[in-house]
């Protein structure tokens, strides 16, 4: 009986601490995530892979290790994870993990909503006033989603920024009441503006493509 006992003892040295913790009632919700988000990552699960790098930079069911995060991130974002790119943007953004920088903030956040992330658009037109990513999620709201009061929101930011098809959209929103009241007035003002902006950047020898349109 007592050898069954010493080699029992044995086995159990070699268990895990996640085992052991799972055994005994003892593991987390999120220590069980980040398991799982480890696991799947290792697996070349993308998405996984920025669950992994967000409990790193969150703590979440482990110490919180922001460049351990960054370094996450930029892996996965190198294997094309949009949502990874995303992440790596908003530290650069942040200087969360990483030195704070705009242009790689711009680099990332833009490559992952020019990969369908739309919620890096967001965060390009909020966190860098990117003008064309302002307009890129008000033309998603009002072609996409159908929602015309998020469109009038982010055409507003696009113009606001400079972007004459924000101005112009925003203005035809306006002149038919589309997702707001109908305004003569405020209507006339923004397609008013978005002409001075297109004549003034239609102008130089280096056209934007709109100037085609």
């Amino acid at each position: 009986m007592h050898g069954v006992a010493a080699r029992g003892s044995g086995v159990c040295a070699i268990v895990s601490l996640s085992a052991l913790l799972a055994l005994a009632g003892c593991e987390t919700k999120d220590q069980r995530l980040f398991g799982e988000w480890q696991e799947g990552c290792s697996s070349g699960d993308l998405d996984k892979c920025a669950n992994l790098g967000e409990s790193y930079a969150k703590g979440i069911g482990v110490a919180p290790d922001p460049a351990k995060a960054v370094n996450v991130y930029r892996d996965a974002c190198g294997r094309e994870g949009a949502r990874a790119c995303m992440l790596l943007g908003d530290a650069y953004a942040s200087g969360t993990g990483i030195g704070k920088s705009t242009e790689r903030a711009s680099q990332f956040l833009g490559k992952a909503c020019d990969a369908g992330e739309e919620e890096a658009c967001v965060h390009a037109c909020d966190l860098l006033s990117e003008a064309v990513r302002c307009l890129r999620v008000g033309v998603l709201s009002s072609k996409g989603a159908k929602d015309p009061k998020r469109a009038a929101t982010f055409f507003r930011k696009a113009c606001d920024n400079g972007h004459p098809l924000g101005c112009r959209e925003l203005g035809m929103m306006y002149r038919d009441g589309l997702g707001m009241d109908r305004d003569v007035d405020k209507a006339t003002q923004f397609l008013k503006r978005s002409d001075e902006l297109l004549r003034t950047a239609c102008s130089g020898a280096s056209k934007p493509d709109y100037c085609d349109m």
